[in-house]
C-alpha cells in the first residue's frame, strides 16, 4: 500500500512537467508505472508491489528498470489453543531488473513490445516461535527458522499496451524466465529445553518458467 501512495505522489509531482514536455515532443521520454497484479492475486515471481521506470533513447528503443522492496513483519501472531504462542520475525524481499525493449506492432492506441532484462531477487524468512501447552505437565517448544533465497537470471518478455490518453496507458506483460536459484534453509527446535531436531539444506539449480500474465502495469508518460 505504501508503494501505491508513493506512486500517486510521483504522478502529482511530474504532472506539470509532463504538460510542458509533450508540447515540444510527441513521444514522451519518461514512463513510470505500478504493477497492479499483486492487488488482484498473490504473486511471488516479482514482488507484492513494484515500480517500473522507462526511458526512451530513440524513436522506438526504451530502457527499463523495475524495483520492488517488500517487508513483512510476522510479530504478534494469534495463539492456537491449547498452545500459547509467541512469534516474531521478518520477511524482507528485494527485486531489481534492468533491460531494453522495442516495438513489435503499433496500431492506433494498441502497441505490442518485446524485450529482455536481467534481474536479481532476494528473499529472507527469519522466524522464531515459542509455544507453551497448558497441559499437565506443561510442555514448552522453541523453534528457529532461517531461510534465504537468491535468484538471478534473464527475462524475455512481451506485452500489449492500450493507451487511454497521451499520458496514461495499461499494459499486460508475459515472460519466459531463465534463472539460477540458490536457497539455504536452516532450522532448530527444542522441546522442554532439550534439542529435538536441527538441520538444514542447500539448493542450487537452474530453472526456467513461463508466466502468461507476469504483471499488469498502469503507466504514466511524461
Amino acid at each position: 500500500m505504501k508503494t501505491v501512495i508513493s506512486f500517486i505522489i510521483i504522478l502529482i509531482s511530474v504532472y506539470t512537467v509532463a504538460g510542458q514536455s509533450n508540447k515540444t515532443d510527441k513521444l514522451p521520454r519518461w514512463e513510470i508505472g505500478l504493477d497492479i497484479l499483486p492487488l488482484l492475486k498473490d504473486t511471488s515471481y516479482h514482488m507484492k508491489e513494484s515500480v517500473l521506470l522507462k526511458y526512451r533513447i530513440g524513436d522506438k528503443v526504451k530502457l527499463r528498470t523495475r524495483v520492488g522492496i517488500y517487508f513483512d513483519d510476522v510479530n504478534n501472531q494469534p495463539s492456537h489453543p491449547p498452545y500459547t504462542d509467541t512469534i516474531w520475525g521478518y520477511r524482507p524481499r528485494v527485486y531489481f531488473s534492468f533491460g531494453i525493449e522495442k516495438p513489435l506492432l503499433m496500431v492506433s492506441k494498441v502497441h505490442i513490445y518485446w524485450g529482455v532484462d536481467a534481474f536479481i531477487f532476494y528473499n529472507k524468512n527469519d522466524v522464531y516461535r515459542h509455544s507453551k501447552a497448558l497441559g499437565i505437565p506443561p510442555t514448552e517448544n522453541e523453534a528457529w527458522i532461517d531461510d534465504r533465497e537468491y535468484k538471478t537470471g534473464i527475462n524475455a518478455f512481451i506485452y500489449g499496451e492500450y493507451h487511454f490518453t497521451d499520458h496514461f496507458s495499461l499494459n499486460l506483460e508475459a515472460f519466459w524466465q531463465f534463472a539460477y536459484r540458490y536457497e539455504r534453509y536452516y532450522n532448530k527446535e527444542y522441546r522442554d529445553n532439550q534439542l529435538f531436531t536441527e538441520g538444514g539444506r542447500t539448493i542450487k539449480r537452474f530453472l526456467t518458467q513461463v508466466q502468461p500474465i507476469s504483471s499488469i502495469n498502469l503507466m504514466y508518460k511524461f
